[in-house]
């Protein structure tokens, strides 16, 4: 699915691309403005493998984070790491 949305074949509102990220807000969100923002390469593990990539992935959440923060005027803006079924974030 999330290849579709690079490819831009799944339905998706795109907050934010470049070429190594993108940032999309979440379908069904458990709170208003989530969004998720993921790495343009497959990684087999993300934490292990994608260790160039980490700085700009995080600058990327940073400003999300503060712009959703700008817009939404949230109580606490939080960052979670998902795919628990998945081996990306391991």
């Amino acid at each position: 699915m999330f290849c579709g949305i690079w490819r831009g074949l799944e339905r998706a509102y795109v907050a934010y691309k470049d070429d190594r990220v993108i940032v999309i807000m979440d379908l069904y969100p458990l709170e208003r403005g989530q969004a998720l923002v993921m790495p343009r390469e497959h990684f087999q593990y993300l934490l292990r493998d994608a260790w160039r990539l980490m700085e700009h992935f995080y600058l990327v959440s940073s400003a999300t984070a503060r712009a959703l923060k700008e817009l939404y005027k949230p109580k606490a803006v939080v960052m979670l790491a998902r795919g628990l079924r998945s081996p990306i974030t391991t």
